[in-house]
């Protein structure tokens, strides 16, 4: 919930409106001059950076008064320790710079990726979180640089703790998201403690496609407006180690080719669920990458039936 306050000729009005948080791949866009080439080329790629912001005004437009929305574009850049198994479009750190500098701009946070380690021993995970000469240390110092320069507070999606550790200690301005892939380990309560020590060392938890249901996420209501959820990625896997094994096979592999196949269920597909957790207080939603692009008929979609409906 947030305040919008405006004056009228005799009073001030304030209107208590919702904000819902967009997380989207933000893969490529790197040059401001690719857009103006992609829109005399049709077959040219248009800038997510620019799309997305037309997207954001839309959506501000046509809920304007009922929910506003903030977006937050995240990707990592090839070759950074602790970047995960999806290979990044963005091709070195630099270039990573740009691309946080260029949504800094228009006052829009970015998130660095950095969701891997999973492979890494313990050892392995401090000694490269603390590495003062490496690409990380560079990719961090400029994500809080460039927070710091545009008003912005920047934000990490981490794994690995001994990385989180780092984070709070050297880069106290950026926010840390906990990444889905923590809570894959067996047992409802284990599940559940690995949650509530999330909530208390991270700033917001996205939550794993299996957990995406009420009657999971009821023991966890305290910290709804904290969760991220997917809304267009489901799971049929039950055996949370065979997805921890799963993705530290794909973390070693560099490669999305080796999906399991069993991504169904997702949570826009089940409107009874996805109402109960807005009921809830959740409002933040992932938009994977390489899975469905931020599209604003696509938030239409998504939320404009619980919002119609005036339950929020």
């Amino acid at each position: 919930m947030f305040l919008e306050m405006f004056y009228n000729s005799r009073h001030f009005v304030i209107i208590v409106m919702d904000k819902i948080l967009l997380e989207f791949g933000a893969q490529g866009c790197l040059h401001d001059s690719q857009f103006d080439r992609a829109q005399d080329d049709f077959n040219g790629f248009e800038p997510r950076v620019h799309s997305s912001i037309l997207v954001l005004g839309e959506l501000r437009e046509h809920f304007a008064g009922i929910v506003d929305f903030e977006l937050l574009p995240y990707e990592s850049a090839q070759g950074l320790p602790f970047s995960g198994g999806r290979p990044s479009l963005v091709s070195c750190v630099d270039d990573l710079s740009e691309l946080v500098e260029l949504y800094g701009q228009r006052s829009t946070r970015f998130n660095l990726a950095l969701n891997g380690g999973l492979n890494m021993s313990s050892e392995e995970a401090d000694v490269g979180a603390r590495d003062r000469d490496s690409e990380l240390w560079k990719a961090l110092t400029l994500l809080q640089s460039s927070g710091e320069t545009n008003g912005v507070k920047n934000c990490v999606t981490i794994l690995r703790d001994e990385l989180l550790t780092v984070v709070k200690e050297f880069f106290p301005e950026l926010a840390t998201i906990a990444s889905c892939i923590k809570f894959t380990v067996d047992g409802v309560d284990e599940v559940l403690r690995a949650y509530e020590d999330a909530f208390a060392n991270y700033d917001n938890v996205v939550i794993l496609a299996q957990h995406s249901k009420p009657e999971f996420l009821k023991h966890l209501k305290e910290y709804a407006s904290r969760m991220i959820v997917f809304p267009f990625i489901g799971c049929a896997v039950g055996n949370l180690n065979d997805c921890r094994r799963h993705y530290s096979f794909v973390e070693r592999s560099w490669s999305t080719r080796y999906l399991c196949g069993n991504c169904r269920d997702s949570l826009d597909e089940r409107e009874d669920d996805l109402h109960a957790l807005l009921d809830m207080g959740v409002r933040g939603f992932k938009f994977a990458r390489g899975g469905v692009s931020l599209d604003t008929r696509d938030v239409k979609d998504l939320i404009e039936p619980y919002f119609s409906k005036g339950t929020k």
